[in-house]
């Protein structure tokens, strides 16, 4: 009886972890695969004429080039989420990248959602107030399930990998985003075909960092970017749950 009602207890907090999931993600990669339609988000970029040279670096060698060096790239960055659908409310994502650690909050309307890499494995929580759950939802080598998959993680994993790779992949170019006070300016690129990358429009800055994701579903952009986190970063805000067998 014990074992039973242990087993309910998990199923209970994954239904309302999952809830809390739908209510506060956005797939921004899972729409992507509709950006080669019409109604894409309008684009923010500066265009720039093609620099003078006899012989010009291919765009996709370029981008390969800066994506390589966003794989390496260790930082802790602060992004807005745009979305496009007037019913999905904005949200602030913040990026945590230390080694081959990652974590991703998405924060909207008071509830923030939190993906990361633990030395236990893949783990999901939901934060709400002084509600706090976590679930073990998988390995860190593999993709998260369906079910706690933010779409987000993917652009500074293995998206930037499949670029920096550049197989099965069309690039062009797309323009430059300006220089800020803090931030340098980027350049943009829109990248289509069947390779693993998602289609969209991808901006990095000269060190790697992804500046700006453009989407059909929304825009991501980066609003402040510092040094590596501290591994304390990657510690859940509650002892995780491993999911029911």
């Amino acid at each position: 009886m014990a074992a039973v009602l242990a087993s309910r207890t998990v199923l209970v907090r994954v239904a309302t972890l999952a809830a809390g999931l739908a209510a506060v993600i956005v797939a921004l990669p899972a729409l992507a695969a509709c950006s080669g339609g019409d109604d894409a988000a309008p684009r923010r970029t500066t265009s720039t004429a093609p620099s003078a040279s006899a012989t010009p670096t291919p765009p996709e060698e370029i981008l390969s080039g800066l994506a390589a060096k966003g794989v390496a790239a260790l930082f802790t960055g602060t992004y807005t989420l745009d979305s496009v659908n007037p019913k999905q409310a904005d949200a602030k994502v913040t990026i945590y990248r230390l080694d081959s650690s990652y974590r991703v909050d998405v924060s909207r309307k008071g509830a923030t959602s939190i993906l990361m890499t633990t030395k236990s494995g893949l783990v999901s929580c939901q934060v709400q107030g002084r509600k706090r759950t976590c679930l073990l939802v998988g390995d860190v080598a593999k993709p998260p399930p369906d079910l706690f998959d933010p779409g987000l993680q993917r652009l500074f994993t293995t998206d930037l990998a499949a670029l920096a790779g550049g197989e099965g992949i069309t690039v062009t170019p797309a323009g430059i985003v300006p220089a800020t006070a803090s931030i340098g300016s980027a350049t943009c690129y829109q990248v289509s075909g069947t390779g693993v990358a998602d289609p969209g429009e991808y901006c990095l800055t000269d060190n790697g960092i992804l500046r700006r994701a453009q989407f059909p579903s929304g825009t991501l952009e980066l609003t402040a970017v510092s040094g590596p986190p501290a591994a304390s970063a990657f510690t859940p805000p509650a002892k995780p749950t491993p999911l029911p067998s």
